[in-house]
């Protein structure tokens, strides 16, 4: 599983979350974190919600679906 769909993982479960946060989770640098949020909101995937806070786009709650691999 890569970082996006890790991070979908967990704000699935729980939103919103910060950089920091999303970082401590899942044990990553909060470079790549902060890289790959900014990839998941350029596509629509997750909304800023405030000051590097995020949380899933409204058509991602229902069903967050697997982040295509060629996305990368």
């Amino acid at each position: 599983m890569n970082t996006e769909q890790r991070i979908l993982r967990q704000l699935s479960e729980r939103e919103p979350l910060d950089m920091a946060e999303l970082a401590s989770v899942l044990e990553d640098h909060p470079m790549t974190v902060e890289v790959a949020c900014d990839r998941l909101h350029k596509r629509g995937r997750v909304r800023l919600i405030g000051s590097g806070r995020y949380r899933l786009a409204e058509s991602d709650t229902a069903h967050p679906r697997e982040t295509n691999s060629s996305e990368e």
